[in-house]
């Protein structure tokens, strides 16, 4: 089908332009030199300022932005470039009252800056190599993600505006989306160009799995692009992220494709890989794959490839990698123990629909598609590859199967919760090896080069430390000091302020630092050994008064 012409462009509109002072992260400006676990992104957070080869950006299971890289099977130790995600628990997706929505991760050309946007409050930050990640821009339509230049020097973001994009049609809902871009390094923003959105998609009470694969993929399951190529932006045209078109100043060779979804590029941002959206079926399944031409929008199937979710480019070109998911029946969720069940859904018992979720592989130039891998989960989200090629990347999102069976055998409420829904980046080995897990969380973006990650204290639970407040500088085999304003400190039985009380540690005590630390609840915990013998955990900080108290000192 050939691509459409784009409506004209009108003058452009002011639009919310971003702040020209970026404005840090809360915890980016001080960062003390030790690690803390949290038990809720299940990995290490490395304080420490670490240079990465080849680094993985990702957002952990918390809802924090992390960096790492593949020097290990399964990564345990990251450095967090957001701190302040996590608010109070919740037996729910995703299992925290979210302060910050972080996604849209997008590495620079070059390997040298993170671009991501916040979802919560519709803002764009920016973290560049040995820099603390900043805050850039602000009400910016955050559906859609950071856009870099080929060299790296702006990144690009859309902005909606109240312009109607069809004034004269009653029945059109497209409005006008601004594209400005600002320079990677710091100054004013510019307008580049702006397409027209079919708005007003509404929302919708989908389930954990369901909300959690979203996540990964957009609303209604189809993955939005905005991406800047030789003769303009691509964009997608639709709020359900459903058609495709090309933008640019001038109007000159633009298109639109009310039927794309789901566009790759190449690596070299030469050729665009999109789904032919099926007109009925599941939420996100194509009818089939096409290479577009970018001067003219118009496409090419590829042979022997239907009802698929997504694509990615093999990092040669010369393959393409696309997902699919077969429904294979329902699960009535918590049906044989509604009472636990109701612990974490209230409406339980629900039912759910059960998918296989596959990974295949097709040749460009043509050939049969071959099977890379399958599974019974909720979905596959994010596609990408280790540096090497050697493997693939996806991020996988579990079925309500294992949360069901543990209650179902009336599991501990901690294990029930440890088996839901939930994103997972996995390794598939090209060579045949198998599957195996890299870390909780999901999506993620690969970069080639060096990036000196610029670390901040993440906060779980809580509120961070009064600015200005330096956390004391602790480590596990330290003799510190109780250095409370009064009274005594409560030593207790779990890094938690619902933990047992074990005992009091009356200011002045010594104590030695055995354990920890462990960020919960709004505190960084140590486990402390008394003189006494008396073990237990105590946190390093605490707000008297409105003053925030270090109440260990070395």
């Amino acid at each position: 089908m050939n691509g459409q012409p784009a409506p004209a462009l009108t003058p452009l509109p002011a639009g919310n332009p971003p702040p020209v002072n970026p404005t840090p992260i809360p915890g980016a400006t001080s960062v003390p030199a030790v690690g803390s676990v949290s038990a809720l992104a299940g990995i290490a957070a490395q304080t420490q300022t670490t240079t990465y080869n080849n680094p993985l950006a990702f957002v952990a299971l918390d809802g924090n932005v992390y960096v790492s890289d593949f020097t290990a099977r399964t990564i345990t130790v990251a450095s967090p470039l957001t701190g302040d995600a996590t608010g109070q628990s919740q037996n729910f997706y995703p299992y925290f009252n979210p302060k910050k929505v972080y996604n849209h991760l997008t590495w620079s050309p070059d390997g040298t800056r993170l671009a991501w946007v916040d979802q919560q409050a519709n803002s764009l930050y920016l973290a560049g190599s040995g820099q603390p990640a900043t805050q850039v821009a602000t009400n910016i339509a955050s559906d859609f993600p950071p856009a870099w230049s080929s060299d790296g020097g702006e990144v690009a973001f859309a902005v909606a505006t109240q312009n109607k994009a069809n004034p004269n049609d009653p029945n059109s809902t497209e409005i006008f989306y601004q594209i400005q871009a600002i320079p990677a390094a710091g100054g004013a923003p510019r307008a580049v160009g702006q397409f027209p959105v079919g708005v007003g998609c509404g929302g919708g009470g989908d389930d954990g799995s369901t909300i959690a694969l979203q996540m990964e993929l957009g609303y209604a399951l189809n993955q939005k692009i905005l991406a800047q190529v030789a003769n303009g932006f691509l964009y997608s045209s639709n709020c359900a992220g459903v058609g495709i078109g090309l933008t640019n100043l001038n109007n000159t060779g633009t298109w639109k494709r009310p039927d794309l979804a789901s566009g790759a590029l190449s690596p070299d941002r030469s050729r665009l890989a999109a789904i032919v959206k099926a007109q009925s079926g599941p939420s996100g399944v194509g009818s089939a794959l096409q290479l577009v031409d970018l001067n003219t929008g118009a496409g090419t199937n590829i042979p022997g490839v239907s009802n698929l979710m997504e694509v990615a480019w093999s990092p040669d070109s010369l393959s393409l990698y696309y997902t699919t998911l077969t429904p294979t029946g329902t699960l009535n969720v918590g049906e044989k123990n509604p009472a636990l069940a109701r612990a974490f859904a209230p409406q339980a018992p629900f039912v759910v629909a059960l998918y296989t979720a596959e990974l295949w592989r097709v040749p460009v130039a043509g050939g049969a598609p071959a099977r890379v891998f399958s599974r019974e989960a909720r979905g596959i989200g994010h596609i990408g590859f280790t540096p090497d090629g050697a493997n693939v990347m996806i991020t996988l999102v579990t079925s309500y199967k294992a949360m069901d069976d543990a209650i179902t055998r009336n599991a501990a409420p901690g294990v029930v919760l440890a088996a839901a829904p939930r994103p997972e980046i996995d390794i598939i080995p090209l060579n045949g090896g198998s599957l195996y897990r890299l870390v909780g969380g999901g999506r993620f973006t690969i970069a080639r080069g060096l990036f000196i990650a610029q670390p901040v204290a993440v906060v779980l639970g809580g509120t961070a430390p009064e600015p200005g407040s330096t956390a004391p500088n602790l480590a596990v085999g330290m003799t510190v000091t109780v250095t409370t304003k009064e009274g005594s400190m409560n030593l207790r039985d779990s890094a938690s302020t619902n933990g047992k009380i074990k005992g009091f540690l009356p200011k002045g005590t010594v104590v030695t630092i055995t354990g920890g630390p462990i960020s919960a609840e709004g505190y960084r915990w140590w486990q402390v050994k008394a003189p006494s013998g008396n073990e237990g955990w105590v946190a390093d900080q605490i707000v008297d008064g409105g003053e925030t108290i270090n109440t260990l000192t070395p």
